[in-house]
């Protein structure tokens, strides 16, 4: 649809044409329990190669929300560990709509955190290999997930699991969703569900 809007806004041809898209998939609910979130932290210790960086991307990913990319690129600079602050907006990066923020560290992950920094790295980024950032983590993250015997994850999975923590500590929407770095629309259409007051004033009326 957007190549045919395309064509008729430069002229190459003379009407637009409608397009029927299939309706949209329903958003995916998978996330990890406590206990599976330990088993996949321990299995990515025992990696030949990523025994480093996979646990602490996991890491990031529970305790901070956050998007693949997002914390691949995430460079030292960002990161405040005196104010325990992490700013995921890339310098000079234009702004889109999915946004990072700024959110405190979790008091859990800071201590990885530091660990982490004490290595230091040549290179500024957080997430990184024999002192070179990672491109991706998709390997290392599905082979930690065959150890520790979890099915149907990806890495997004983290972001999903941080935010159904979140919503089931009964942590205000507003400030999870600027914790998270999306809406209180998204997050309360996608996992209010979790929250202890769900719908808790439609049953209390009674």
């Amino acid at each position: 649809r957007a190549a045919m809007n395309h064509a008729f806004a430069e002229s190459r041809i003379t009407r637009q044409v409608p397009m029927k898209l299939p309706p949209p998939a329903p958003p995916r609910e998978r996330w990890l329990t406590r206990a599976e979130a330990a088993r996949l932290v321990n299995a990515a210790r025992t990696s030949d190669r990523a025994s480093l960086h996979l646990p602490l991307f996991i890491l990031l990913g529970l305790y901070c929300g956050k998007r693949k990319e997002a914390i691949l690129s995430l460079r030292w600079s960002q990161v405040d560990l005196d104010a325990g602050r992490i700013d995921w907006e890339k310098p000079g990066a234009r702004v889109t709509k999915k946004r990072r923020g700024r959110n405190p560290i979790p008091r859990k992950l800071l201590p990885h955190l530091r660990r982490a920094r004490a290595r230091g790295s040549d290179t500024g980024y957080v997430i990184t290999f024999n002192g070179r950032p990672v491109k991706d983590i998709k390997t290392g993250f599905k082979a930690a997930c065959i150890r520790a015997q979890i099915e149907d994850a990806s890495a997004h999975t983290l972001r999903h699991t941080c935010a159904t923590w979140l919503m089931q500590r009964g942590v205000d929407v507003w400030e999870a969703a600027g914790f998270l770095g999306m809406t209180p629309e998204t997050l309360q259409k996608t996992y209010g569900h979790h929250h202890p007051d769900f719908q808790s004033a439609a049953a209390n009326a009674f």
